[in-house]
């Protein structure tokens, strides 16, 4: 190998490690209700932008697939993420871009077990700087 491509791979392999996010996996069970929309919930609004998200029950009951998305107003660009931990482990997340002013990012989901100890935490970001912390479950609204 030349030592182009060795620069390559480990470039390559550098930028896989810096994006790769965990993600969890949602059966069809798991999937979004079958009308054209949802009941969103606020759960944050940061500089002109409003966090939302709706939650839906699976596995029995045991957890929520909680939907959310940035409805940017028109400040800035902002982006925003929600994290579900246990502990100091991420066990779900969702992360947006940065949104243009005026627009609303495309929807994500993260899972949440009903168990004990699982925190979900929603932050809002605008370049460098940002805002954020826990959020009840219990007062985020269903699909």
């Amino acid at each position: 190998m030349t030592v182009t491509t060795i620069k390559r791979l480990a470039a390559t392999a550098l930028t896989a490690a810096l994006v790769s996010v965990p993600t969890v996996a949602v059966t069809s069970a798991d999937a979004a209700p079958a009308r054209a929309g949802k009941s969103w919930t606020t759960i944050a609004k940061w500089e002109g932008a409003k966090h939302q998200a709706c939650k839906v029950s699976i596995r029995k009951g045991k957890a929520f697939v909680i939907y959310t998305r940035l409805v940017n107003g028109n400040k800035a660009e902002i982006g925003a993420a929600l994290m579900v931990t246990k502990g100091s482990k991420t066990r779900s997340e969702w992360h947006s871009p940065l949104i243009a002013k005026g627009k609303t990012s495309k929807t994500g989901k993260v899972v949440f077990p009903r168990n004990a100890g699982y925190t979900l935490g929603a932050g809002q970001f605008q370049g460098q700087m940002g805002d954020g912390g826990p959020v009840k479950v219990t007062k985020i609204g269903r699909c």
